[in-house]
């Protein structure tokens, strides 16, 4: 079944989706925003000048949050209690380098955003 199959037959049941749900689809959820963070989809994209939502992408980003726990996310000035890695935590110089672009401080990047 495809990813977008899977995410679209959870949303069905989405009142019972939680951190203990079957493992394929909280699978899907993350691979859908591994894709997402690498560029690889987008929730939405312009075809013949408009704009087009992928509904089941954002459905997967709705589902993430009922199978993610709230946690505490530290930094140098602050701490935050949310479900949503940043997308930098934990990089190292190189893979800011790699990245190509600047993170300065108190700037917030989630994961699964696309910077490119």
């Amino acid at each position: 079944m495809s990813l977008e199959n899977i995410i679209l037959k959870a949303w069905e049941d989405k009142n019972n989706i939680n951190k203990n749900s079957d493992k394929t689809i909280i699978a899907a959820i993350n691979e859908t925003l591994e894709k997402l963070d690498s560029g690889n989809i987008r929730v939405c994209e312009k075809k013949n000048n408009e704009w087009h939502t992928h509904q089941w992408i954002k459905k997967a980003i709705l589902l993430s949050f009922k199978v993610q726990d709230n946690k505490i996310l530290s930094g140098p000035y602050t701490s935050w209690f949310d479900k949503v890695d940043g997308k930098t935590t934990l990089w190292n110089e190189k893979k800011h380098i790699e990245a190509g672009f600047r993170a300065v401080p108190n700037g917030v990047i989630r994961k699964s955003a696309y910077i490119g």
